[in-house]
């Protein structure tokens, strides 16, 4: 029944299932925001490039809608950036560092939505930041970096669906999902994971509505074009999927075991608090199937062979929930105060020596860190690599040097050719790994080849006559995946250049 001048039931406006969130401190977060470019920015130029950044660097210069191995956002911005910024190992990763500070951003975001006041969402984005895997990824311009910040906007947007009246926040949801796609096309595995985890708690009132499918939508058109490249040259993310899975198989101790490492040990109960919030409290039900995308996501990793990291945007939630409950958990006395400001000052302390490049190279060596965080390793010895090479090309008689090229075995040895050899007056690297092969092949006449970490097995087969004549030495004791491999001298070629194509 209802009355002359009052609303009826189709006219009320929802209910919403969530108080408003509290106010947003910008103030003190930017502080975090801040602190953690500057540390970034501040530690850029040490080491060297990791072989991934080298070759984006090179990717950026062959524009497509896709490669072989990846999507093109991260080669995008880094040719942006060297074509404002200069072509700077600083430069190049200053992205970087402003993905991870919107990460953070983000990470303060969802506390908020979780009801996080200031102090909630100050820890939320400090033990974000304070992450070994945050830091690690915002120290390199990589996929993972972009992929995280896009994985956790995701997030905060699903986050707000669910605890809005307003549906139409599944349409940020499906737009960010769609710009994603050229990020890393793990957000598709990351949306449909919340998807599953959206019916495993029975959270079925998001799916009735129409907005969620129109998100869907949203996301087909806005990725259509990443996955239209796909389809055209035959899906060749699936043979790196494969690849990928054939490296981890069997490794999913260290999967497990890297979580608590990714999180860092002080600061992983507190995703584990946030997990635990996410499930019990009655305000956060909404949004509980956060707490089970983490999990989930982890398990389809281990039985796929996925790479440990790829649960990283879940992880992100868990963080900030965890420190709602953190800073719940500490206003109840003092020394719970003082015993979480020294977990995380000391988190920060120990992440920051684990992920960024504070310690000498010989110390990274001799420590075993280089085994540990195998993107430090992976960042020393590229200029050394180039050097070693030009001796072996400045040793050839001047005949064979006007009719030679440099072959890499792959992308990390072609692009530090690329940005270090014409210094050293080497002519252009070639290499038939992943996309490197469509960016150009050796003219006719040049027949003298100088073969960087080709395998000597592959090289014989590849030319009539081959012979080393030096050895890859990243120096100061690091044992990284360049080291001892050949730098060999080969001629008369057996097989075309497309058969010199191989993929991992």
């Amino acid at each position: 029944m209802s009355y002359a001048g009052s609303p009826t039931r189709s006219q009320l406006p929802p209910a919403d299932p969530s108080p408003a969130p509290p106010r947003f401190a910008a103030g003190p977060v930017a502080v975090v925001l801040v602190a953690a470019v500057a540390a970034l920015l501040a530690t850029a130029g040490r080491y060297g490039y990791h072989r991934d950044e080298l070759y984006f660097r090179v990717a950026g210069r062959h524009l497509d809608w896709g490669y072989v191995d990846q999507p093109p956002l991260v080669p995008l911005l880094g040719r942006l950036t060297t074509a404002v910024l200069g072509d700077g190992l600083t430069a190049f990763r200053v992205p970087a560092a402003l993905l991870t500070a919107l990460t953070v951003l983000l990470a303060a975001l969802i506390a908020r939505e979780l009801g996080g006041a200031a102090t909630g969402q100050v820890l939320a984005a400090v033990a974000v930041a304070a992450s070994p895997y945050v830091l690690a990824t915002g120290h390199l311009l990589h996929t993972q970096t972009a992929v995280l910040a896009v994985g956790a906007a995701v997030c905060w947007a699903a986050v707000r669906a669910l605890r809005s009246a307003d549906r139409r926040w599944w349409l940020v949801v499906g737009a960010l999902t769609g710009v994603g796609v050229y990020a890393s096309y793990l957000i598709l595995l990351l949306v449909g994971v919340l998807l599953v985890s959206l019916l495993v708690t029975r959270t079925f009132a998001p799916l009735r509505s129409p907005w969620p499918w129109a998100g869907a939508g949203l996301a087909a058109v806005l990725a259509a074009p990443a996955l239209g490249w796909q389809v055209a040259h035959g899906w060749p993310q699936w043979t790196m999927a494969d690849r990928i899975s054939e490296g981890n198989e069997g490794q999913w101790l260290e999967t497990l075991f890297y979580q608590f490492v990714l999180a860092g040990p002080l600061l992983f109960p507190v995703a584990v608090a946030g997990l635990v919030g996410l499930l019990r409290r009655p305000g956060w039900r909404p949004v509980r199937a956060m707490a089970v995308a983490y999990p989930l996501m982890l398990a389809l990793v281990v039985l796929a062979g996925g790479n440990s990291y790829y649960p990283g945007p879940f992880l992100v939630v868990l963080l900030a929930a965890g420190g709602v409950v953190a800073a719940d958990w500490a206003a109840r006395a003092v020394w719970r105060r003082a015993l979480l400001a020294l977990a995380v000052a000391a988190s920060v302390v120990l992440s920051a020596l684990f992920s960024l490049p504070l310690l000498p190279e010989r110390v990274v060596a001799d420590s075993g860190l280089d085994e540990l965080n195998e993107t430090a390793a992976e960042q020393i010895g590229w200029p050394g690599l180039v050097e070693r090479t030009a001796e072996v090309y400045r040793s050839l008689p001047e005949t064979d040097r006007a009719r030679a090229y440099v072959l890499a075995w792959n992308y990390g040895e072609a692009g530090a050719l690329d940005r270090y050899g014409a210094e050293h007056g080497l002519p252009r690297a070639y290499s038939g790994h992943n996309s490197y092969l469509g960016w150009g092949e050796p003219e006719p006449g040049r027949d003298v080849v100088v073969a960087v970490g080709v395998p000597e097995e592959v090289a014989r087969a590849w030319f009539t006559r081959c012979e080393v004549k030096a050895h890859v030495d990243p120096g100061e004791g690091v044992d990284n995946e360049e080291q001892g491999k050949p730098i060999a001298v080969c001629a008369g070629p057996r097989v075309p250049w497309s058969e010199m194509a191989h993929v991992s």
